[in-house]
This record gives C-alpha cells, sequence and structure tokens, in this order.
C-alpha cells in the first residue's frame, strides 16, 4: 500500500513541474507531455487499485480457510490464562468428585461381599447342625434296633430246651448289648457335638445381625453421598459452562486436550523453577518466554500449560 501511494505521489510531482514549465519548447508541447503524464498516472492509479483489490480478496478467501476470522483480533493471553486458571478449578473438582462416582460403587461391592460371605458361614454352620442332628436320629434308631434284638432275643431264651443253645443266645445278647453301648456312647457324643456347633450357630447370627446393621447404615450413607456429588457435579457443570463462555476455541481446544490425557489437571504454577504438575526443573529461557505474556507456554515434561502467580 506504501508502494502504491509513493508511485501516486510521484507521478503527481511530475505532473507539477509539467504544469510550471512553460518555457523550454512552447507551451503546445508542454500541454502535450502534461496529457501523456496524465494518462499514464490514471493507468497507473486505476492498475493500483485493482491490484489492492486482488489482494484484499485473496487475504479474505485465506483467511476464511484458515479460519482467521475467529481468532479475536486483541486478544490478552494474561486474561485467557486467568479464565483458564478459574475454568481449571471448577474441572479439578468434578474430577475427584467423578472419581468418589467410581470408588463408591466398589467401595459398596466389596462390603457386600464381606456380608455375603458372613452369611456363607453362618449358612455352613447351619447346614453342619443339621448333618449333626440326622446323624443323632440315625444312630438313635440304630439303637432301637439293637434294643428290639435283645428284646426278641431275651423272648426266645424261654423256648430254647438245651443248655447249649442257651449259652449260645446268651452270648448273641450279650454282643449285641455291646454294640448297643457303642452306640449310645456315639449318641451322647452326637448331643455334645450339635451343643457345641448350636453354639457356633447362635453366636454367628448375632454377628451376622449385628453386620447387616453395620452394612445397611453405610449403604444408607454411601448412597446420600453419591445423591450429594451428583447435585454438586450438576452446579459445576454449569459453572463449567459459564466459565469456557470468555475463552477462545482455539485456548479452550488445547486446555481440554491436556485435561483429558493428565488426570483432570491441564494448567500449573511455576513453583520457583520448577513445573507443579510433574515438579521438574523450568529453564530460564521458558520462564522468560512465560513472563512475555503473548503465548501459552506448555512444559517440556509432561506438557502442561505454565504460568507465573505472580506474573497475573
Amino acid at each position: 500500500m506504501r508502494r502504491f501511494g509513493a508511485g501516486t505521489e510521484y507521478f503527481g510531482r511530475i505532473t507539477q513541474l509539467v504544469r510550471v514549465s512553460p518555457s523550454h519548447g512552447g507551451s503546445q508541447r508542454f500541454e502535450s507531455s502534461y496529457a501523456h503524464f496524465k494518462v499514464i498516472q490514471d493507468k497507473f492509479i486505476f492498475w493500483s487499485r485493482v491490484c489492492v483489490f486482488l489482494c484484499l480478496g485473496a487475504f479474505e478467501a485465506r483467511k476464511q480457510q484458515i479460519g482467521l476470522e475467529k481468532i479475536v483480533p486483541d486478544i490478552s493471553v494474561k486474561d485467557q490464562l486467568k479464565k483458564i486458571i478459574d475454568l481449571q478449578k471448577i474441572d479439578a473438582e468434578i474430577y475427584v468428585l467423578q472419581l468418589q462416582l467410581k470408588e463408591k460403587p466398589a467401595l459398596m461391592e466389596k462390603m457386600k461381599e464381606e456380608f455375603e460371605a458372613l452369611k456363607g458361614r453362618l449358612k455352613g454352620l447351619e447346614e453342619k447342625m443339621k448333618a449333626a442332628q440326622v446323624n443323632r436320629m440315625e444312630k438313635e434308631l440304630e439303637l432301637k434296633a439293637k434294643e428290639d434284638e435283645i428284646s426278641k432275643s431275651n423272648a426266645q431264651l424261654s423256648q430254647i430246651k438245651t443248655n447249649k443253645e442257651y449259652t449260645a443266645k446268651i452270648a448273641e445278647i450279650e454282643h449285641i448289648k455291646a454294640d448297643k453301648s457303642v452306640i449310645e456312647e456315639r449318641i451322647l457324643l452326637s448331643f455334645d457335638e450339635t451343643d457345641r456347633i448350636n453354639g457356633e450357630v447362635e453366636k454367628e447370627k448375632l454377628k451376622v445381625a449385628e453386620e447387616e446393621k453395620k452394612y445397611l447404615e453405610k449403604k444408607k450413607v454411601s448412597e446420600g453421598d453419591v445423591r450429594i456429588i451428583e447435585d454438586r457435579i450438576k452446579v459445576l457443570d454449569s459453572q463449567h459452562h459459564q466459565a469456557i463462555e470468555g475463552i477462545a476455541p482455539e485456548f479452550l481446544s488445547r486446555y481440554e486436550r491436556i485435561l483429558r490425557h493428565k488426570e483432570g489437571l491441564a494448567i500449573v504454577p511455576v513453583q520457583g523453577s520448577t513445573c507443579g504438575g510433574c515438579f521438574m526443573n523450568v529453564t530460564p529461557q521458558m520462564i522468560n518466554a512465560i513472563k512475555m505474556n503473548d503465548q501459552l507456554v506448555e512444559c517440556e515434561m509432561c506438557s502442561r500449560i505454565l504460568y507465573i502467580e505472580d506474573n497475573l
């Protein structure tokens, strides 16, 4: 543009020289020269304007192609950093709450498994108790059968005629009585066993009842916590949408990309000469670049956006 303006000024001066020089060859000669230069000047101005028009058109087309029309012309990086820092505070809390939402069901599932295992132990003891009772009943039936055998053998004694048969029957009865004694002893042991198992069952029932009460209370508290967290996240989501309104799209997309890959922490302060995210060293050149506030500077190690609090 300056060159076109200089060219126009140059032809304007020539024209003035032609107009003010009437002597050197006659007025007609000068008039002819003046007309000639006037034509050249008009053509130069015309084509200069054409070139300017074409250049502006090409610039507008290129600007639309690369999306420059979306960029804020007088953007303040410092203001953008402040807004991103405020947004980060909101997103960091959202990230922590979302982690808690994921952890709550896992904790409740673990508590449920522990409670179900306790109930399973009680059920096992109850099954063992039933088996002991069934075994005792079988022994009692066996004892009854031995007693019936003894009664029957005693009744047969009166019908025996020889001493040899009588002696054999007495020996048989004594053998049955010995078996009966063994069965009676086993029945007594089974009573002790069932009493012991029954004591364990009663203790386990009390423990299960107590643990069930604790489990239900913790479950109720956990469900209440989940509702509180969900309500808080809704509030923070609303604040998030309000906070992003003042952030330039190119800065916002860059921030969100880092946020997704860095566990909810995309922008951190420089602490002394170290990154507040990965705690690695930040070079003096990078610190100077951060202080200039003319671009977003990322940590070379963790790729988080860096800022200096005093500089804002």
